[in-house]
Formats: C-alpha cells, sequence, structure tokens
C-alpha cells in the first residue's frame, strides 16, 4: 500500500505516542551512528543554514520598515528594493567601503520610507550622519 500525504498526516494526528517513539529512536541511532564530534558538527551546519535563511537585507528591510512604522512614514520596503539598491551602489557612497541602508531624508525628518529615498551608506557613516542632522536640528 502507498501512503499519500494525507494518509500520513492523518496518522500521525491519530498516533502522536508512536510517532514521538519513532523520533525519539531515531535520534538515537543518529547518535550512536555519529557519535559525539558528528553531532557537534550536524548542529554547527544546521545553524549554519538557519542564519541564511534570513540574509542581510531582509534585515535592512525590515528594519527600515520598522522604523517606517515607528515615525509614522509613507512606504513599506522588500527585500528586492535593498537588493537593487546595492546593485545599484555597491560600496558606502560616502568611504567606499562595506554596505548599509540609509535614507537620504531621515524618517524622523519626515522622509518617505521608498526606494528613492534610499543610499548605500555603511554603519560607521550612517551614525556620523545622523549624529551631523540632529545638532543641524537642535
Amino acid at each position: 500500500m502507498t501512503w499519500t500525504k494525507e494518509d500520513r498526516k492523518r496518522w500521525e494526528a491519530e498516533h502522536p505516542d508512536k510517532l514521538r517513539e519513532y523520533e525519539r529512536r531515531k535520534a538515537a541511532r543518529l547518535r550512536e551512528r555519529l557519535g559525539p564530534e558528528g553531532m557537534r558538527a550536524l548542529w554547527r551546519a544546521k545553524q549554519a543554514g538557519r542564519r541564511n535563511v534570513m540574509t542581510s537585507a531582509h534585515w535592512a528591510a525590515r528594519t527600515a520598515n520598522v522604523a517606517a512604522v515607528k515615525y509614522g512614514a509613507p512606504g513599506r520596503l522588500v527585500v528586492a528594493d535593498i537588493r537593487a539598491l546595492w546593485d545599484r551602489q555597491p560600496a558606502c557612497v560616502s568611504c567606499g567601503n562595506g554596505r548599509g541602508v540609509d535614507h537620504i531624508k531621515a524618517l524622523a525628518l519626515g522622509g518617505t520610507n521608498t526606494p528613492d529615498n534610499l543610499q548605500n551608506l555603511c554603519p560607521p557613516c550612517n551614525r556620523t550622519k545622523w549624529h551631523t542632522e540632529r545638532k543641524a536640528v537642535a
């Protein structure tokens, strides 16, 4: 008999204790086969894969969108916007090293969260710009 995906899901829902026991035995066999060093290597490989799930472009878009909500700025960035920016400007426009995302007109000062208001500015240059803007406003 060939099981379909639905059959398997139904069986797993009806027999959680058997499924748990199967998974426990499977994990024990894996630990026995790999040993402590192999298990550590497997764990490190899984962690590396997890870190790559959310790239720096994801974080940049997410951070910009959270700030936009905080300051009530219009617009929403997606990962493609950040990648397009980094394709256009591969290095920091100020120092030529590193990369980051900066709103040309700050969100706190009425800027928009749109691709045309973005530039590639590394974190140190971004902080310098931020301090300069704060002094000008104050």
